[in-house]
């Protein structure tokens, strides 16, 4: 799923076959084409400046091709350097909308044909890819090749493709997958019991009070109203998560993902906080976008409101891509701490930030680090968005 090259291709077909042979391959990775090295002896040469193409340049270029169902392969170009040399990696995402074929020819690249990557070896222009090699990119396309988990978040990823199963008035509520009826998601009621009321105190380390105490929520925590949500395969509990309702047309489940800070915010004060996370690829996102479609969808929540109240957590809660995504972004931070912990006391001195936060408790502690997890919530939140624009810079065609 690499492949070095001395200098970007002369013949933008050469360019476009390489680049659906890299999205079809059949390792499930990204694909890279790396140029400016030598393939055989890996010597690092460069990329001529006047033989460089930007990342527009490729993401225009793919938009010109006629694709089968106008779904292009995900691409960017990352500039790196490597002894002073410029490198150019054209990154190839790997997606499960596979296979990428024409539906109209591109010089020599025919229309039909499909064409894989196999070690380092391409399917020929004049040829297609034999038959149990598309077999397998049609099976990756509709999940027939994963693991009943990860079709699961396949399937999660697409709302509409699910219904409500007819039940009697009130609760459990039951859906299933039109196209996996296997695949079931239960939310039903719970009663507010200690294990419940756990969830609920000002524990930053739970991620609630971001939800409801950044915002204009309940605070009133007795009033909260709990539902257990669980997904299944047939008999087999995939996954179960807490979703709760503040009383203020917001749900969302509980997340149970956080790391732990510490910041020297002077010589005599070191502040330790707690930052909540989701990631796009875990269930408890999924789940709680499929919570979002069902409230708006069964109870009439407005959906302008949810939407809003959504945007709100945002703004002090991080959501990663992927696990690698995370790993890089605390790797980030962890190098520049110093400038986090700026940028926190900076966030710190804005007067007001968290009105609600002052509701919640009189104890002045519990309401100090309330404050400051929020304050570092809200300083990542605005950073990571500047670590994707300056490393990532990710253009979807």
């Amino acid at each position: 799923y690499w492949d070095f090259k001395l200098k970007w291709h002369e013949n933008n077909a050469d360019l476009l076959h390489d680049i659906i042979c890299m999205a079809n391959n059949l390792t499930d990775h990204d694909g890279y084409i790396i140029f400016g090295i030598e393939d055989q002896t890996y010597y690092v040469k460069g990329v001529p400046d006047t033989d460089r193409k930007t990342q527009q340049n490729v993401i225009d270029f793919l938009k010109s091709i006629k694709f089968a169902g106008r779904i292009r392969p995900t691409v960017y170009v990352k500039k790196i350097k490597i002894d002073d040399k410029p490198i150019d990696v054209l990154v190839v995402k790997n997606k499960s909308k596979v296979p990428y074929y024409l539906t109209e020819n591109y010089q020599k690249v025919l229309a039909g044909n499909i064409y894989v990557r196999v070690g380092d070896t391409n399917t020929p222009k004049d040829m297609t890819a034999d038959t149990d090699k598309v077999e397998y990119l049609w099976k990756k396309r509709f999940g027939m090749n994963l693991l009943p988990i990860e079709r699961a978040k396949q399937l999660l990823s697409n709302l509409e493709d699910w219904e409500k199963s007819p039940t009697i008035p009130g609760f459990p509520k039951i859906y299933f997958n039109k196209f996996a009826s296997e695949y079931t998601v239960t939310i039903n009621a719970t009663e507010n019991d200690e294990n419940d009321k756990k969830l609920t105190v000002p524990s930053i380390a739970e991620g609630l009070v971001y939800f409801c105490y950044a915002n204009n929520c309940q605070t009133n925590i007795s009033l909260f109203s709990y539902f257990k949500c669980t997904l299944k395969y047939s008999a087999t509990i995939l996954w179960e998560c807490i979703l709760i309702n503040t009383n203020s047309c917001l749900y969302f489940i509980k997340p149970n993902a956080f790391y732990t800070l510490s910041l020297h915010i002077s010589d005599l004060e070191i502040v330790d906080t707690h930052v909540t996370y989701y990631i796009k690829t875990d269930f408890n996102y999924l789940l709680d976008k499929f919570c979002d479609w069902y409230f708006y969808t069964n109870i009439y929540i407005p959906k302008i409101l949810l939407i809003k109240n959504k945007d709100q957590i945002c703004q002090t809660v991080l959501l990663f891509n992927d696990d690698i995504e995370l790993k890089q972004f605390l790797c980030y931070t962890t190098i520049n701490h110093n400038e986090l912990e700026k940028r926190f006391i900076e966030q710190s001195n804005i007067p007001n930030q968290w009105p609600m936060a002052q509701k919640i408790t009189y104890n002045p502690f519990i309401q100090k680090h309330i404050i400051e997890c929020l304050n570092a919530g809200k300083v990542l939140v605005d950073w990571l968005e500047e670590f994707r624009r300056e490393n990532y810079n990710v253009f979807t065609t």
